[in-house]
Protein backbone atom coordinates (compact mmCIF):
# COMPACT_ATOMS: atom_id res chain seq x y z
CA UNK A 1 0.00 0.00 0.00
CA UNK A 2 1.37 3.08 -1.27
CA UNK A 3 1.88 5.92 1.68
CA UNK A 4 -0.39 8.53 0.13
CA UNK A 5 -3.37 5.37 0.17
CA UNK A 6 -3.05 4.65 3.76
CA UNK A 7 -2.91 8.64 4.56
CA UNK A 8 -6.06 8.36 2.85
CA UNK A 9 -7.40 5.92 4.49
CA UNK A 10 -6.46 7.24 7.88
CA UNK A 11 -8.06 10.52 6.94
CA UNK A 12 -11.04 8.41 6.06
CA UNK A 13 -11.28 6.89 9.82
CA UNK A 14 -10.69 10.53 11.71
CA UNK A 15 -13.45 12.24 9.36
CA UNK A 16 -16.15 9.24 10.43
CA UNK A 17 -14.57 9.17 13.95
CA UNK A 18 -15.10 13.34 14.13
CA UNK A 19 -18.71 13.09 12.35
CA UNK A 20 -20.32 9.83 14.02
CA UNK A 21 -21.08 8.49 17.27
CA UNK A 22 -21.36 4.35 15.75
CA UNK A 23 -18.25 2.50 16.70
CA UNK A 24 -19.95 -0.13 14.64
CA UNK A 25 -19.50 2.02 11.29
CA UNK A 26 -15.99 3.10 12.50
CA UNK A 27 -14.93 -0.24 12.70
CA UNK A 28 -16.58 -0.99 9.63
CA UNK A 29 -14.43 1.88 7.67
CA UNK A 30 -11.28 0.94 9.28
CA UNK A 31 -12.12 -2.91 7.76
CA UNK A 32 -12.86 -1.82 4.74
CA UNK A 33 -9.34 0.13 4.28
CA UNK A 34 -7.83 -2.71 5.62
CA UNK A 35 -9.12 -4.82 2.70
CA UNK A 36 -8.99 -2.11 0.03
CA UNK A 37 -4.66 -2.05 0.81
CA UNK A 38 -4.66 -5.97 0.21
CA UNK A 39 -5.25 -7.22 3.77
CA UNK A 40 -6.76 -10.48 4.04
CA UNK A 41 -8.86 -9.41 7.03
CA UNK A 42 -11.59 -11.96 7.31
CA UNK A 43 -12.91 -10.61 11.09
CA UNK A 44 -12.19 -8.04 13.56
CA UNK A 45 -13.30 -6.74 16.58
CA UNK A 46 -13.35 -3.84 18.89
CA UNK A 47 -14.17 -4.41 22.07
CA UNK A 48 -14.83 -1.88 24.71
CA UNK A 49 -16.14 -1.22 28.09
CA UNK A 50 -18.91 0.24 29.71
CA UNK A 51 -20.39 2.35 32.19
CA UNK A 52 -23.51 0.43 31.72
CA UNK A 53 -24.97 -1.55 34.76
CA UNK A 54 -26.03 -4.59 32.83
CA UNK A 55 -22.65 -5.08 30.56
CA UNK A 56 -19.14 -5.18 31.46
CA UNK A 57 -18.03 -4.13 27.51
CA UNK A 58 -20.00 -4.06 24.30
CA UNK A 59 -18.23 -6.03 21.50
CA UNK A 60 -18.84 -5.05 17.57
CA UNK A 61 -17.44 -7.96 15.30
CA UNK A 62 -17.29 -7.41 11.82
CA UNK A 63 -16.55 -10.42 9.67
CA UNK A 64 -16.04 -10.27 6.23
CA UNK A 65 -19.07 -12.63 4.72
CA UNK A 66 -21.19 -12.04 7.33
CA UNK A 67 -23.13 -9.10 9.05
CA UNK A 68 -21.68 -6.95 11.71
CA UNK A 69 -22.76 -7.43 15.06
CA UNK A 70 -22.74 -5.79 18.58
CA UNK A 71 -22.59 -7.88 21.65
CA UNK A 72 -23.07 -6.79 25.35
CA UNK A 73 -20.48 -8.54 27.29
CA UNK A 74 -22.73 -9.04 30.48
CA UNK A 75 -21.77 -8.54 34.13
CA UNK A 76 -21.72 -11.57 36.57
CA UNK A 77 -19.86 -14.36 38.65
CA UNK A 78 -20.12 -16.70 35.59
CA UNK A 79 -18.66 -13.92 33.44
CA UNK A 80 -15.73 -13.15 35.65
CA UNK A 81 -14.70 -16.64 35.06
CA UNK A 82 -15.29 -16.53 31.26
CA UNK A 83 -13.33 -13.33 31.15
CA UNK A 84 -10.43 -14.73 32.78
CA UNK A 85 -10.26 -17.13 30.42
CA UNK A 86 -10.45 -14.64 27.47
CA UNK A 87 -7.56 -13.79 25.26
CA UNK A 88 -7.75 -9.81 26.24
CA UNK A 89 -7.01 -11.13 30.08
CA UNK A 90 -4.24 -13.17 29.07
CA UNK A 91 -2.70 -10.10 27.24
CA UNK A 92 -3.67 -7.49 30.50
CA UNK A 93 -2.39 -10.15 32.72
CA UNK A 94 0.90 -10.11 31.46
CA UNK A 95 1.17 -6.88 30.81
CA UNK A 96 1.13 -6.52 27.20
CA UNK A 97 0.02 -4.38 24.70
CA UNK A 98 -0.32 -7.13 21.39
CA UNK A 99 -0.18 -10.95 20.93
CA UNK A 100 -0.12 -12.92 17.94
CA UNK A 101 -1.50 -16.80 17.63
CA UNK A 102 -0.53 -18.83 14.64
CA UNK A 103 -3.67 -20.81 15.04
CA UNK A 104 -2.36 -23.36 11.85
CA UNK A 105 0.31 -23.91 14.51
CA UNK A 106 -2.82 -24.47 17.37
CA UNK A 107 -1.13 -21.61 19.41
CA UNK A 108 -3.65 -21.43 21.99
CA UNK A 109 -6.60 -23.26 20.68
CA UNK A 110 -6.02 -25.41 23.88
CA UNK A 111 -6.18 -22.79 25.92
CA UNK A 112 -8.98 -20.10 24.26
CA UNK A 113 -12.23 -21.20 23.49
CA UNK A 114 -12.35 -18.59 21.08
CA UNK A 115 -9.02 -19.51 19.40
CA UNK A 116 -10.45 -22.64 18.96
CA UNK A 117 -13.92 -21.75 17.02
CA UNK A 118 -11.72 -19.67 15.05
CA UNK A 119 -10.05 -21.95 13.89
CA UNK A 120 -13.02 -24.28 12.96
CA UNK A 121 -14.12 -21.52 11.25
CA UNK A 122 -11.11 -22.00 8.62
CA UNK A 123 -9.19 -18.90 10.79
CA UNK A 124 -5.17 -19.15 10.77
CA UNK A 125 -4.22 -16.22 12.07
CA UNK A 126 -5.53 -13.88 14.92
CA UNK A 127 -3.98 -10.94 16.76
CA UNK A 128 -5.28 -9.00 19.69
CA UNK A 129 -4.18 -5.69 20.40
CA UNK A 130 -4.70 -3.32 23.46
CA UNK A 131 -4.76 0.45 23.26
CA UNK A 132 -5.22 1.84 26.53
CA UNK A 133 -6.64 5.79 26.89
CA UNK A 134 -4.73 7.87 29.09
CA UNK A 135 -5.88 9.68 32.33
CA UNK A 136 -8.20 8.73 34.96
CA UNK A 137 -10.68 7.83 32.66
CA UNK A 138 -14.22 5.78 33.73
CA UNK A 139 -12.89 3.49 30.23
CA UNK A 140 -9.04 2.99 30.31
CA UNK A 141 -9.29 1.54 26.84
CA UNK A 142 -10.30 -0.37 23.48
CA UNK A 143 -9.11 -4.14 22.25
CA UNK A 144 -8.74 -4.33 18.84
CA UNK A 145 -8.63 -7.67 17.00
CA UNK A 146 -7.92 -8.51 13.45
CA UNK A 147 -8.49 -12.41 12.08
CA UNK A 148 -7.50 -13.92 8.85
CA UNK A 149 -8.32 -17.24 6.77
CA UNK A 150 -4.86 -16.72 4.67
CA UNK A 151 -2.43 -19.76 4.66
CA UNK A 152 0.52 -18.49 6.44
CA UNK A 153 -1.68 -15.68 8.31
CA UNK A 154 -0.64 -12.65 8.41
CA UNK A 155 2.45 -10.96 6.63
CA UNK A 156 5.13 -8.70 8.51
CA UNK A 157 3.65 -5.76 5.83
CA UNK A 158 0.20 -6.47 6.39
CA UNK A 159 0.88 -5.92 10.46
CA UNK A 160 2.42 -2.52 9.49
CA UNK A 161 -0.30 -1.21 7.62
CA UNK A 162 -2.25 -2.18 10.19
CA UNK A 163 -0.60 -0.90 12.94
CA UNK A 164 -0.48 2.59 11.05
CA UNK A 165 -4.68 2.53 11.26
CA UNK A 166 -4.77 1.81 15.46
CA UNK A 167 -4.24 5.33 16.46
CA UNK A 168 -6.69 6.65 13.95
CA UNK A 169 -9.38 3.70 15.31
CA UNK A 170 -8.23 3.74 18.80
CA UNK A 171 -8.92 7.47 18.90
CA UNK A 172 -12.01 7.34 17.68
CA UNK A 173 -13.15 4.89 19.83
CA UNK A 174 -12.11 7.06 22.61
CA UNK A 175 -14.09 9.97 21.15
CA UNK A 176 -16.99 8.20 20.51
CA UNK A 177 -16.79 6.58 23.89
CA UNK A 178 -16.29 9.82 25.89
CA UNK A 179 -19.06 11.40 24.23
CA UNK A 180 -21.23 8.30 25.20
CA UNK A 181 -20.02 8.16 28.54
CA UNK A 182 -20.79 11.99 28.81
CA UNK A 183 -24.35 11.58 27.72
CA UNK A 184 -25.54 8.82 29.89
CA UNK A 185 -23.63 10.35 32.93
CA UNK A 186 -25.78 13.87 32.21
CA UNK A 187 -28.95 12.00 31.31
CA UNK A 188 -28.64 10.36 34.95
CA UNK A 189 -29.13 14.24 36.38
CA UNK A 190 -30.94 16.28 33.90
CA UNK A 191 -32.84 14.08 32.02
CA UNK A 192 -32.71 12.70 28.35
CA UNK A 193 -33.05 16.02 26.79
Amino acid sequence: MKDNLLQESIDRLVRYALANDDLAGLLRTACEALVEAGLPVWRASLDIPTLDPNARAMAHKWWSDRPLSIEPLPHGPEQEGVFRESVIFYLMSRGLEAHSWHLERDEGVEEFDLLRDLKAQGCTHYILRLVGFGGDMAVRGVALSLATRRSGGFTAEDLRIANRLVPALALGAYRMSLARTATETLSIYLGSR
